[in-house]
């Protein structure tokens, strides 16, 4: 019998995913496995965190993330209609539209100060980039063409 139909008949006979990921990960530890039983054990493992996942997500109220984590797989099936994005004074604007556009956004709301540090493009054409319109975050722009929702604190708490 192959790895993979051990999987298989493992998980469908089981049936606790906590006791899923710990049979897949012994087989890891085992060792004794060819390439292929190894990526296929851990692209079970993979599945099964991610379903871990989405289940504790489903059941969270507030979910914090960084923009780059907004790409996950087990963030794609939800809908986040609030949205904060903090310091987003100094993350570029495509970075900022990464948790915006999949995820049914209806409220945004962007903390920051844009008279601080400005978003850092880390690349060898940061001149181009900046020649692209990249050096402008979407707080500057928004706070821009929109002044009269901007809300501005004028006494520091840290």
């Amino acid at each position: 019998m192959t790895v993979k139909r051990q999987l298989i008949s493992r998980i469908q006979s089981s049936g606790t995913k906590a006791q899923d990921m710990k049979d897949l990960k012994d087989l890891l530890k085992n060792g004794g496995l060819s390439d292929q039983d190894v990526r296929n054990v851990k692209e079970s493992i993979k599945v099964l965190k991610a379903g871990a996942d989405s289940e504790r997500l489903s059941e969270t109220r507030v979910v914090g993330v960084t923009c780059a984590a907004t790409v996950f797989a087990c963030l794609q099936p939800f809908s986040f209609p609030v949205v904060l994005l903090d310091e987003s004074s100094q993350m570029t604007e495509p970075q900022a539209w990464l948790p915006i556009v999949p995820f049914g956004v209806e409220k945004l709301v962007l903390v920051g100060d844009h008279r601080q540090l400005p978003p850092t493009i880390q690349t060898d054409i940061a001149s181009e980039a900046r020649g692209q319109g990249l050096e402008f975050t979407m707080f500057e722009r928004l706070a821009r063409d929109n002044p009269e929702d901007v809300v501005s604190l004028y006494t520091q708490y840290r």
